[in-house]
């Protein structure tokens, strides 16, 4: 898949992404640092990547439309540490939900995570 890590994304969770076959596009790596929400967003819509991000912001359907993109999802973890992100998301991906990411919306919480189509 064809990520774009929002720059609150831990450097290690894009290595875990990379580790696991993914084409990630890092912000910070990028020097895009500081970009707005809606900067971000159509850097996914153009590249069709698939956003990850811990910023709740991603969650509005309305303003962030995810079937315009390759699908969003966003850590709602608290404390949104690597430490309890990576593990939760490694699991993602490597379920059957993940087929069904693109253009999706997906909320990872501690107790598991939601796909909104």
């Amino acid at each position: 898949m064809r990520f774009l890590t929002d720059e609150n994304v831990a450097p290690s969770t894009v290595a875990l992404l990379r580790r696991l076959g993914h084409d990630v596009l890092d912000l910070k790596e990028a020097g895009s640092r500081g970009i707005s929400d809606e900067e971000v967003f159509q850097v996914c819509r153009l590249q069709v990547r698939i956003l990850f991000t811990l910023d709740r912001h991603f969650l509005s359907r309305s303003r962030f439309p995810a079937s315009e993109c390759g699908g969003i999802i966003v850590s709602v973890v608290r404390p949104n540490t690597p430490k309890r992100v990576e593990p939760l998301l490694e699991s993602f991906l490597r379920s059957e939900d993940a087929i069904v990411v693109q253009r999706a919306l997906v909320t990872l919480s501690r107790d598991g995570w939601r796909v909104v189509h």
